[in-house]
């Protein structure tokens, strides 16, 4: 499984930075670490949560023995209405 950690750039020697401005991803020799652009990065967190997201709903799925629920029926058992989603505002609800 990929781990993504994140360390502050004042905590790297300033010799891992020689190429950084010449490359648009930098594999810092020696130190385990990769310098890459912010758009990649968010790319890759968004790709791995989605995966995350999909193996937990496979699982949940599994545990449920194939039934699921429609939006509509869900809102039934949980009591809410479109009432009340219009009234929550603008969320993002997953």
């Amino acid at each position: 499984m990929m781990s993504m950690n994140a360390t502050a750039i004042n905590n790297l020697p300033a010799s891992v930075f020689a190429d950084v401005l010449k490359k648009d991803i930098l594999d810092v020799i020696d130190t385990n670490y990769v310098i890459v652009p912010r758009e990649v990065y968010e790319s890759l967190a968004e790709d791995y949560m989605d995966r995350t997201m999909e193996r937990e709903a496979a699982k949940r799925l599994a545990a449920s023995d194939g039934k699921t629920y429609t939006e509509q029926e869900m809102m039934a058992i949980l009591g809410v209405t479109e009432k009340d989603i219009e009234a929550a505002g603008d969320v993002e609800i997953e």
